[in-house]
């Protein structure tokens, strides 16, 4: 038999209510229809100190008139009564029946939580100088607190180290007025995120049912399908969506959200992008954290040099104040040796994987976008070789190929699709569009391409060489992936009759971009070079030939 509070929240969830009309019930607006405080309510469904008679509430969800039940509403009351007599027995017997459902069914003993019980754990502190994020933190609580009576479920998802968790941690802080409990979950792994449901639900002073994690996370998760009202779940450092769907309320009034690296979340919630720090807002963090105030014109190059990472900002920031540094000498000691200062973990704040280096964030996304596709470690090493800017798909779609197998993994067109998209997950490597100045690609369509965040430009450079992915000369490795590339297609390649430039022009464009590249042509050989200047030569003579 079910206990009272169980079949009480069954009938609320339902919205049980007489002549047959079903809508959900929120708790307060039971309560104040059987007369009672909201805490009253709550304590009834969690079937501690059931109510003495239950008249009003029959007549709430059932009607007045029992004689005139249909079938379906008379096993309903009949049910509800042998439940309620049933808890009334077992509290004259013993005392309270202070009992709770465990999720599969079972009654299992123990003390149900204080209703008005508040308490949080948060994923990180939130910093002193937390600065900006306005938009994001605005666009946060219009998703979750106009949700009404159901789940929300919001995604943050950007790079590592551009501040997800610190600012989730900044939203729950600025409303805990609106919740009863926030509780942070690994969300890393299975195991992990299962103890920290189980730590949840004992927390709250739940009987599980089962001392095995996964048991028991399920179990709680079946309460806050129930009981989810005023409760924010934090589910930081996700893989996917994948990872994490069989662990997320099924129901209920519950918020959540959720960190990751990975960008395809639409099938959860509602996904949303965090950017990197604008020059104006780094310059200015690092100026408040330092407290050089007169250091705005430096605070501005560095701030550029970091490309906007808040984790760099901060190491940078600590760097500062622990050495007795000028914001001025850290820009020249980065500029001079940017990976030593990116691999000293001694100044990076210890919530980020337990104060971790910028090198070592990168390098641990780069290891696990390999375990998708082994390719991608090489890939990335190659691209960062390639200049600022957006780099076209197709350079590696087409060309790949030149750079042979690597541990087994054939180059094939799907194949490199695939470490795209890997890459992509991981958040090493953003979306991005193709604008043009030449002659030659004058099109309406943005090409498909993609843009590397500068330090892990750097970082997985550095990366190449220690895993010996690199040769000696990757920039002339790169002329020679582009010939393979134009090899596979040809100036009349999706010819632009229909104002779309294919991949030919594309490549032609970008090879054009390499040659006014100083930094990357200074790098090739002369054979190199004397290809990329004739090459497009070539290209020019033939567009003005060509009879349009």
């Amino acid at each position: 038999m079910k206990d009272f509070g169980s079949v009480l929240r069954y009938h609320r969830v339902k919205g049980t209510r007489p002549q047959g009309v079903m809508r959900r019930w929120g708790v307060q607006e039971l309560a104040g229809a059987c007369g009672v405080a909201e805490s009253t309510m709550r304590n009834w469904i969690n079937n501690v100190n059931p109510p003495t008679e239950i008249a009003v509430i029959e007549n709430v969800l059932f009607g007045d008139d029992p004689a005139g039940d249909d079938p379906t509403y008379a096993a309903w009351r009949r049910e509800l009564q042998a439940a309620h007599a049933e808890a009334r027995k077992a509290r004259k017997a013993g005392g309270s029946d202070e009992r709770l459902s465990d999720g599969s069914g079972n009654r299992a003993t123990g003390k149900a939580p204080p209703v008005e019980a508040r308490f949080s754990r948060l994923p990180a502190r939130v910093p002193t100088h937390f600065i900006g994020r306005e938009r994001e933190l605005a666009q946060i609580a219009t998703h979750l607190l106009s949700a009404g009576d159901r789940v929300a479920t919001v995604i943050l998802f950007g790079m590592r180290g551009v501040g997800k968790t610190t600012l989730v941690a900044a939203y729950a802080d600025a409303h805990r007025a609106d919740y009863r409990v926030v509780w942070s979950i690994r969300g890393e792994a299975a195991l992990g995120t299962c103890e920290d449901l189980k730590e949840l639900g004992l927390r709250l002073g739940l009987h599980l049912g089962s001392q095995d994690p996964s048991v028991a996370s399920q179990a709680m998760l079946d309460y806050l399908a129930q009981e989810g009202r005023g409760v924010l779940l934090i589910f930081d450092n996700a893989l996917n969506s994948k990872s994490v769907a069989t662990f997320l309320p099924r129901g209920g009034e519950c918020h959540v959200v959720i960190t990751s690296n990975s960008h395809a979340w639409r099938n959860i919630g509602t996904p949303i992008k965090i950017e990197a720090w604008s020059t104006e807002l780094g310059a200015r963090f690092l100026v408040e954290r330092t407290g050089e105030h007169s250091a705005s014109s430096a605070a501005e190059r560095l701030s550029i040099a970091l490309d906007g990472l808040p984790l760099a900002h901060e190491i940078a920031a600590a760097y500062c104040e622990h050495k007795d540094v000028s914001i001025g000498d850290y820009l020249e000691n980065f500029s001079a040796n940017p990976v030593r200062l990116l691999s000293d973990h001694r100044h990076s704040p210890v919530e980020y994987y337990g104060g971790i280096a910028v090198t070592r964030a990168f390098e641990m996304a780069i290891e696990a976008a390999n375990q998708v596709h082994p390719a991608c470690g090489l890939l990335m090493s190659y691209a960062s070789h390639l200049p600022d800017g957006p780099i076209p798909h197709c350079l590696f779609t087409l060309g790949s190929s030149y750079l042979g197998d690597f541990n087994g993994a054939p180059f094939t067109d799907d194949g490199i699709v695939e470490a795209l998209g890997a890459l992509k997950s991981f958040a090493l490597i953003n979306d991005s569009g193709l604008t043009s100045g030449s002659i030659v690609n004058d099109d309406r369509r943005v090409p498909q391409a993609m843009q590397i965040h500068r330090l892990i430009r750097i970082v997985s450079i550095n990366y190449g060489i220690k895993s010996h992915y690199i040769t000696e000369s990757p920039e002339d490795t790169l002329i020679d992936v582009i010939k393979t590339a134009l090899g596979k297609c040809d100036f009349f390649d999706n010819e632009p009759m229909d104002g779309r430039t294919g991949n030919y022009n594309t490549l032609i464009d970008y090879l054009h971009r390499l040659d006014h590249s100083a930094d990357f042509a200074k790098k090739l050989s002369p054979e190199s070079k004397k290809y990329l200047t004739q090459k497009y030569e070539e290209h020019v003579r033939n567009c003005q030939a060509w009879p349009h």
